[in-house]
């Protein structure tokens, strides 16, 4: 119904016949309602207010609206649990604005890409970004957090800023490669929350992801575009008491996420790998035992229970 991204519109209305809603899907306009020339349109009967579209169920969570064609489903601070609602609020504590947003094709099913954001122990293997500049390194202290039905969670991970602002004034960064960086800038840090997490991931089962690396915050929204595709969509988010400076610091820390950032553009195609991989070999099955065999929270990020929890959630929705 809607087709563009953004902005302020007063109304919608569909391409196809041209029927016009207002911004609470109140039917407003009817193309030809009465015809051409008195002949056709609707007939006498036809009522605009039996017509109205389809209504979403909406709650709202620190300015995060989420929405559902569900009666029956429980409200949204129920559906994630104390422990992730307080995962959202720590990150997103004070009016929110968009800064920026970017869209990518991702090779592969949906579900590969939920896997991806629930597993914390890849990131210090597949993303040498990560742990070169020690953004994110399983020896740093850190946790994963996961909701009573498994399909919620958050993990974090920890870092001494003092130590690394040292670093950066001297310009000298530890590092288990040869990358280096002319311009530390694009990872300079500032605790703005005052915990030492550096990084936080969180998902909202199905779909959603509020991130912070750095100080680079976003919601990623993920969409199937078919077995073997997805879309994702990046909303970079900043505050409204930020100031020009700290504005400044996140489009500069965005560019280690997204379609081409320095750690992103390694999950925007491992998925892909996977997905050829599966086509020969889709009557097997996935080892997901690392860290154990439950889905709960953990003191640790060398596991995969995060993941677990995806599957707990999903085979329940199914039935399995």
């Amino acid at each position: 119904m809607c087709l563009t991204e953004k902005g302020h519109g007063k109304e919608i209305t569909c391409i196809y016949h041209g029927w016009s809603y207002d911004l609470a899907g109140k039917l407003t306009g009817v193309a030809f309602e009465r015809g051409i020339k008195r002949q056709g349109g609707m007939p006498p009967e036809f009522r605009k207010e039996e017509h109205h579209l389809h209504r979403l169920r909406v709650g709202e969570v620190s300015g995060l609206v989420f929405g559902t064609f569900s009666d029956e489903v429980e409200n949204v601070e129920t559906y994630l649990g104390p422990l992730v609602v307080s995962g959202i609020r720590r990150v997103l504590n004070r009016p929110a604005t968009i800064i920026g947003r970017s869209t990518q094709i991702l090779p592969n099913n949906w579900k590969l890409y939920a896997e991806n954001v629930k597993d914390t122990y890849h990131a210090s293997i597949l993303h040498a970004f990560l742990t070169t500049f020690r953004i994110n390194r399983l020896s740093q202290p850190g946790s994963i957090n996961i909701d009573d039905s498994g399909g919620n969670h958050f993990s974090q991970a920890k870092m001494d800023y003092a130590a690394e602002d040292a670093e950066y004034k001297a310009q000298q960064l530890r590092s288990d490669t040869d990358m280096k960086l002319a311009d530390n800038s694009i990872i300079d840090p500032v605790d703005e929350y005052g915990d030492q997490v550096s990084v936080q991931i969180l998902t909202v089962f199905p779909n959603m992801v509020l991130q912070q690396i750095r100080n680079t915050i976003a919601v990623r929204v993920l969409r199937p575009r078919g077995v073997d595709k997805s879309e994702l969509d990046w909303i970079h988010l900043g505050f409204a008491d930020d100031d020009e400076d700290m504005t400044e610091r996140r489009l500069r820390h965005g560019n280690l996420v997204g379609p081409a950032g320095y750690i992103a553009l390694e999950d925007g195609c491992v998925g892909g790998f996977v997905q050829r991989a599966l086509q020969y070999n889709d009557d097997d099955s996935g080892i997901v035992m690392m860290g154990g065999h439950d889905a709960e929270s953990q003191t640790f990020r060398a596991s995969e229970a995060a993941i677990r929890g995806f599957w707990k959630k999903y085979r329940a929705l199914m039935g399995a």
